[in-house]
């Protein structure tokens, strides 16, 4: 009874396992990963990837995870599929470098500042993902909690 009420406990308030289900979040994750979820930390910093509630009708599971690009009073534009904030380009290591030469005019934003209390998420897979082009800025309060470790499959073990 005693290991039921820790571990749910532990579930509830501090850590999580998610399973990642689509390929927005490629070549970081990929369909069929697990995350460790951290769900005590709420400072939340650009390039963070993120459980958050869904934001669409269209995903499953009530979850998708996506990574924060910009935060709360950032100027963000992004332009021929490059990101800028505050009129800066993002570095972004972790995108699939063939993405570019297939930019679409989807992967456009006009300028814009993002709210207070909201952050702006994008799937790495830009070509394949819905996300904040899509639904907008999220609230804070609507991530659920920072990936912390890619735990399967286990040969890719690894914080994130």
């Amino acid at each position: 009874m005693v290991v039921v009420f820790i571990t749910a406990t532990v579930r509830v308030f501090f850590a999580e396992s998610f399973y990642v289900r689509k390929s927005s979040m490629e070549p970081t994750l990929s369909p069929a990963d697990r995350v460790l979820v951290n769900k005590f930390s709420s400072k939340l910093s650009r390039g963070d990837i993120v459980i958050i509630k869904s934001q669409s009708s269209f995903s499953t599971g009530g979850t998708i995870i996506k990574r924060v690009i910009a935060l709360s009073g950032e100027t963000l534009h992004i332009d021929d599929c490059k990101v800028y904030i505050n009129n800066q380009l993002l570095k972004e290591p972790y995108l699939f470098q063939k993405s570019y030469p297939e930019c679409s005019n989807r992967i456009s934003v006009e300028r814009i500042v993002i709210p207070d209390g909201k952050i702006f998420v994008l799937g790495d897979n830009r070509q394949n993902s819905e996300d904040s082009r899509n639904f907008g800025s999220i609230s804070k309060d609507a991530v659920i909690g920072r990936a912390a470790l890619k735990f399967w499959p286990v040969w890719e073990l690894g914080s994130l």
